[in-house]
């Protein structure tokens, strides 16, 4: 087996994962939201459903976030074990190049760029993800400005669904 000099966490969630608790959190809210449990956090004109609006909503980019952020994770691991394994197609020379610039904290758009350069041929899910990138960076920067992401409407559903295609259609080293 492989050493590598980096640790890996036990914490990394998988899409079904935070799948599942999208779906826990929002059939909660859903079925048990009652105004009189959060009356003193709401604003004159607040209505029930109004507000169980905001939550859902909530719950969505908290997990759309989630799922982009594991997405991340998941090409990054990747990346590391590219390098560490001794692979000699082009996209892990590609990679082992990156590494002796940037060690294991590549750039994300370095990595994504290597994919679509010598990977599998994916780059309309290469696309897709790059829109999805500029929706997750609005949400991690705090929405505090008006977002420029094309045509697309992002939401937990979008997210989910290329999520599901680039673990299905990449040929990611595994973590075992």
């Amino acid at each position: 087996m492989a050493r590598y000099r980096f640790d890996f966490s036990e914490d990394k969630q998988d899409i079904e994962e935070i799948a599942t608790n999208f779906n826990i959190i929002s059939k909660f809210i859903n079925k048990n939201f009652i105004k009189t449990d959060y009356e003193e956090h709401l604003k004159v004109g607040d209505t029930e459903s109004g507000v169980k609006q905001i939550s859902i909503r909530e719950i969505n980019h908290n997990s759309s976030f989630s799922l982009l952020a594991s997405i991340e994770a998941t090409f990054k691991i990747d990346y590391i074990l590219r390098v560490y394994r001794g692979k000699s197609d082009l996209l892990s020379l590609e990679f082992k190049r990156i590494h002796s610039i940037r060690g294991n904290k590549p750039r994300y758009r370095d990595i994504l760029k290597a994919w679509s350069l010598y990977g599998n041929g994916a780059n309309t899910l290469l696309g897709e993800l790059k829109g999805a990138i500029k929706y997750r960076d609005w949400l991690a920067h705090g929405r505090y400005w008006k977002p420029k992401m094309g045509k697309a409407k992002y939401d937990f559903d979008s997210i989910y669904i290329l999520s599901e295609a680039i673990i299905d259609n990449f040929p990611f080293e595994n973590n075992s």
